[in-house]
């Protein structure tokens, strides 16, 4: 009944919102490119989460918001949620890259550790990119999935300020959670802008004994040289504290969560980035960004105290975009060199309490370009290249038993290519069809071209980088009403990597090889609406991900729900009091061992008012207190959220 009710809200959601009037959809920028852009002229599938689309509605994370995203799901493999696009699974860390400010969050170490994608302030977010189903020429590997970049704000006004706290509570266990904090911004000197933001959070969560508190920073300045020319600076700090609770058993149906003793951890990240930007008589335009970011999982407590995982990363990334020809004869031309330093530090401790170090860098020199040319206002092409060259250093210690003594010191490189085409016909003022194929790679990680055996110790195996094509057929529909987007999709891999471990945590037999290959079948719909007074969407995807060759043949990639369908709307019910809610139902998925995860559908509602600066909403989620899991295996799970409640309140200057 509850689903019958969620899909009904969903259609009435849909059709009331064909009846209103006036659009601010033209106004939004996207930056798939690397330069910004209307969305309008894109003639691929993306989707844009603006500031307006999740503030004042109580949302604390990252998280959070991408639940009710067009196409995002999550997967869980052990570690945490990690953002999923088109059916990645337990690959998804490898798969989907995530970056903030265009700066990649994906750790190098693809065994260990969760990709830091939450640790920012939501308040310091000016929008979310979500670009589903590759992007290879430009971002490189692993984006199989596809792209979520998260845009931070600038905010060049003379002076603002705002304060704001929110809170709320588990209807389960009482728990509360909170967060406060405050943004203020300033034109210094004549052309030179500065922002800072700085976060207070503590929050328990739904299961006893599990919390994280800590703090967030950052610092931003702009400097415009001229009309033309900008320098941006950015630096940004996290820190928390985190209790994890262990995962519930299966064999005890009543466990004693009052008894849970969870792992301490400290999780530390801090970024910065310089960017320069120039536009060159609105005939090119050039792009240049260095940037650095560190993160760091540290355990305090528990069976892992002593363990750590660290990442670091720091490069260049440089581009040209040249304008030529007229607007029915002509086109854009990018150009474009990427650097990238990365490198993963891993201390665990094993069985006997003794460690195992793992040192592993990735040094990567891409080059690219990319082509749109309009032959005429019906008809445009987009032709696009990218050559990467990795080079490879690992270094591997293990501590000395009376068994063997396990090091290894060695060095590697790969050059891998993509490649994409995409004719786009125009057959109206307002509507575009396209068709694209998009030949990517997935590299190999640094310890992925490792093998490990008790006694021979460490060896390289010799394995090739994954290969997937892709294509895409798309409409897209753009009136002054509403964005409508469809598209459907192939994607088949090769080489894909297998990994096969037995044994014991301390003596592992651990075999990479290029065995596995999969096949992804889907369907994308997405249709929304901005108006003076309301604002509304819906969303669909479909996927068929299935496993075609290797040890799983024939089986589906384990942690992909079939399908996904959300719903909301933002009505102004009153002057200054507005009411919202959304719907989102996630289908059947397989665990990691291939039993039934059950669908389920999560309902949030809430409310917002408006007086001179002052904003407060209040809402509930998970409405009607579904139970369903974020992770779960053959003997274990991890509930996810019941019903909770929450206020929020914000002054602005």
């Amino acid at each position: 009944m509850k689903k019958i009710i969620a899909l009904s809200a969903v259609l009435s959601i849909y059709c009331f919102a064909q009846d209103v009037v006036e659009t601010k959809l033209q106004k939004t920028l996207v930056s798939a490119t690397g330069f910004e852009e209307e969305i309008g002229s894109e003639s691929r599938s993306i989707h844009i989460i603006d500031k307006e689309s999740f503030s004042n509605k109580g949302y604390t994370s990252v998280e959070e918001i991408l639940q009710q995203a067009p196409s995002i799901t999550f997967s869980d493999s052990g570690f945490g949620n990690e953002i999923d696009l088109r059916g990645q699974g337990k690959n998804a860390k490898t798969h989907v890259k995530v970056m903030i400010d265009g700066v990649v969050t994906n750790g190098l170490d693809n065994s260990h550790g969760l990709t830091p994608y939450d640790t920012i302030d939501i308040e310091d977010i000016e929008r979310i990119e979500i670009i589903p189903g590759g992007g290879s020429v430009l971002y490189g590997s692993g984006t199989k999935g596809g792209v979520v970049n998260i845009i931070t704000k600038q905010s060049l006004r003379d002076f603002f300020a705002n304060l704001y706290v929110k809170g709320g509570a588990y209807e389960s266990n009482g728990n509360l959670f909170g967060q406060y904090g405050a943004s203020v911004g300033k034109k210094i000197i004549d052309s030179f802008y500065i922002k800072g933001s700085i976060q207070a959070f503590n929050e328990k969560t739904h299961i006893e004994n599990e919390e994280e508190n800590g703090f967030y920073g950052s610092l931003d300045a702009n400097y415009l040289i001229s009309d033309a020319q900008k320098i941006r600076m950015k630096g940004s700090y996290y820190q928390a504290e985190i209790a994890q609770a262990p995962l519930f058993e299966k064999s005890d149906p009543n466990p004693n969560t009052n008894s849970i003793v969870p792992t301490n951890a400290t999780n530390t990240r801090y970024d910065a980035l310089m960017e320069y930007q120039n536009n060159f008589n609105k005939i090119l335009e050039a792009n240049l960004m260095g940037f650095y970011r560190h993160s760091k999982m540290e355990y305090d407590k528990g069976v892992q105290k002593g363990s750590y995982f660290e990442d670091n990363i720091f490069g260049l990334n440089t581009k040209l975009k040249w304008y030529y020809g007229a607007s029915n004869n002509g086109g854009n031309f990018i150009v474009g060199y990427d650097l990238s330093n990365q490198e993963a530090l891993t201390s665990s401790l094993i069985f006997d309490k003794k460690s195992a170090s793992i040192e592993t860098n990735k040094l990567s020199n891409s080059l690219f370009f990319v082509e749109r040319h309009d032959f005429s206002q019906l008809f445009s092409l987009l032709l696009g290249m990218r050559y990467e060259y990795a080079l490879y250093d690992i270094s591997r210690e293990r501590y000395k038993n009376n068994m063997f003594d396990m090091g290894f010191d060695g060095k590697r490189n790969s050059n891998n290519y993509a490649y994409e085409i995409t004719p786009t016909v125009s057959y109206s003022d307002t509507g575009k069809i396209y068709t694209k194929y998009e030949r990517g790679f997935i590299s190999p990680t640094p310890s992925q071209l490792v093998n490990t055996h008790p006694t021979r110790g460490f060896e390289f195996n010799g394995i090739k980088s994954e290969v997937y094509d892709t294509v895409e057929i798309g409409i897209k529909e753009q009136s002054d009403y509403i964005l409508t987007s469809l598209s459907t999709f192939y994607t088949s891999s090769k080489d894909m990597i297998f990994q096969d471990a037995q044994g014991s945590h301390g003596v592992m037999n651990v075999i990479y090889s290029n065995i596995d290959k999969t096949r992804h079948i889907g369907a994308e719909l997405s249709v929304e609406g901005d108006w003076d007074f309301i604002s509304a969407y819906i969303s669909g995807s479909l996927i068929n991900a299935k496993i075609v060759e290797g040890k799983d043949s024939g089986k589906e990639i384990p942690l992909v729900p079939a399908y996904k369908i959300s719903a909301g709307a933002d009505y102004e019910l009153l002057k200054n009091l507005n009411i919202f809610g959304n719907v989102t139902l996630y289908g059947d998925s397989k665990t990691t061992t291939y039993e039934t995860i059950d669908s389920y559908v999560l309902t949030n509602i809430g409310a917002k008012s408006r007086l001179m600066g002052l904003r407060v909403d209040a809402g509930v989620r998970n409405l009607f207190d579904v139970e369903y899991n974020t992770y779960e295996n053959a003997t274990s799970y991890r509930p996810g959220a019941g019903r909770n409640y929450y206020i929020e309140a914000r002054y602005s200057f």
